[in-house]
Order: C-alpha cells, then sequence, then structure tokens
C-alpha cells in the first residue's frame, strides 16, 4: 500500500494522489534549481502565480494529471508511466510508456 491508502484513499485515488505528487514534486524541484521566484514562474509556466504556490505548497487537489504533465513538459523534462503490480487479467502485455 502507499502513503495514500494508509490515509483512507482507495487504491485508485491513491494512485492518481501519488502522481500529482511526483509530477508536482518535478516542478518544484525545477523551480529551486532555477532560482525562480513564484512570480517568474507563473510566467515561465504561463499560470498565475496562486496556482504556482498551490503547487510548491502541495495544495494538489484543484490540478489534473495532464495539466500537470503539461507543466513538467514545459520544464524540457519528459514525464513517463510505468506500471507496478500484478498483470492478472490483462490480455495485452505492453505498457504505456510516452516519449
Amino acid at each position: 500500500g502507499s502513503v495514500f491508502e494508509a490515509l483512507g484513499y482507495s487504491r485508485e485515488e491513491a494512485a492518481v494522489r501519488a502522481m500529482r505528487v511526483h509530477l508536482a514534486d518535478e516542478i518544484r524541484t525545477f523551480v529551486k534549481k532555477k532560482q525562480m521566484t513564484q512570480t517568474t514562474a507563473a510566467r515561465f509556466f504561463g499560470v498565475t502565480q496562486p496556482r504556482i504556490s498551490n503547487i510548491l505548497n502541495d495544495r494538489l487537489d484543484d490540478f489534473t494529471i495532464d495539466y500537470l504533465v503539461k507543466m513538467v513538459s514545459r520544464t524540457g523534462r519528459t514525464p513517463r508511466v510505468s506500471f507496478t503490480g500484478s498483470k492478472a487479467g490483462r490480455s495485452d502485455q505492453r505498457g504505456l510508456v510516452p516519449q
């Protein structure tokens, strides 16, 4: 189980929340590495300063995964998807790994 499952979220919701956190971590790391202010980061990502503040402070409930993926992509990084756990019930063994 994950931290989010331990907090009472379903496995599915825990996976979504964990993915949001990982994406936000990439954004946070980029902003810190570039020593950006929230205003500068907002301009760079094409969002408002309050949105950047929310991401930097892990207030992620209002963000979709695709929104965060697009932000990470602006940093020059390419988000990748990997799968763990049982493959039981899968008729297709191909994984989705966008590049």
